[in-house]
């Protein structure tokens, strides 16, 4: 069992871009930035990932390449590469309260008849597990790929070969605290019996990114079903203003790739917009 959690929970990320959020605005269609002024010697960039691609559908940017020559670090949003990786995340996901507990016996027998059809395991392997887990698994099957590319594996990859250095921006254990906050049971059991709902969804979604196109990513994941003020506050806005306080201290001392979730890119508590609001020129790099 502890195998097939340790999966699930490597899983858990997808939700930071598919279940994301975007402001209204109306941003260029660009996934990279380049942060200058204020006293920077040195551009940096921000560049909007989306966690997990299937490798169809997967691809780096030239000028995203291009930039990750000339810098000097790639920071994410947490150290996906620890070696614990797996082994922190579980100690968060476990939980003492068993999910029979917390399910009605109609939503759970509904539940485990979907798991069974989608992913071909049965709820009870989920029993002592935070809920949002369920859900990250079926996004990650949403994709509708056997083993979907993890993109910023695939940058940390890119990377090591030109020894760069790489850092992160929070902590992972606060990064997973902040996804179970974001949701509750219900948003969760609402959004697991809409599979359909979620595979058309994570299609859209991923067209929208291989357009570069971020109002069209805002229009498709800001519906009600999908998120409320909880979950904008605990996914953006802590989140955006405890990065974008951090940030300005990494590129005085080096030039950075900041490589997060595109759905911290835009709007009014976007990365971009408190970036501008610090000092900073924040450019769209489009080619």
């Amino acid at each position: 069992m502890k195998n097939k959690l340790s999966i699930v929970a490597a899983l858990v990320l997808v939700l930071f871009v598919s279940l994301g959020v975007f402001a209204q605005s109306s941003t260029p269609k660009a996934l990279l930035w380049k942060i200058s002024g204020n006293g920077l010697k040195k551009p940096s960039y921000l560049y909007g990932t989306i966690h997990v691609l299937c490798n169809d559908d997967f691809f780096i940017p030239e000028n995203l390449k291009k930039v990750l020559n000339q810098t000097d670090k790639l920071v994410l949003e947490a150290n996906i590469a620890d070696p614990q990786l797996n082994e922190k995340i579980l100690k968060i996901i476990l939980t003492n309260t068993p999910l029979s507990q917390q399910l009605s016996p109609a939503d759970y027998k509904e539940m485990d008849s979907i798991l069974l059809a989608t992913c071909k395991v049965p709820l009870k392997t989920f029993e002592n597990v935070q809920p949002v887990v369920i859900l990250s698994l079926l996004a990650q099957q949403s994709l509708n790929c056997p083993t979907p590319d993890n993109y910023e594996k695939k940058l940390i990859d890119l990377v090591t070969l030109q020894n760069k250095n790489i850092d992160w921006l929070e902590e992972l254990e606060d990064q997973m605290n902040y996804l179970i906050k974001s949701y509750t049971l219900e948003q969760i059991v609402a959004q697991i019996k809409s599979t359909k709902d979620l595979k058309e969804g994570m299609k859209d979604l991923v067209r929208l990114y291989k357009q570069q196109d971020i109002n069209g990513l805002y229009n498709a994941l800001t519906t009600p079903d999908l998120m409320d003020a909880n979950t904008i506050h605990w996914m953006l806005e802590v989140r955006n203003t405890n990065w974008v306080n951090k940030m300005p201290g990494m590129m005085k001392e080096k030039s950075c790739v900041f490589a997060v979730g595109s759905g911290h890119l835009a709007g009014e508590i976007g990365l971009i917009q408190q970036l501008k609001k610090k000092g900073y020129t924040v450019t769209p790099v489009l080619n």
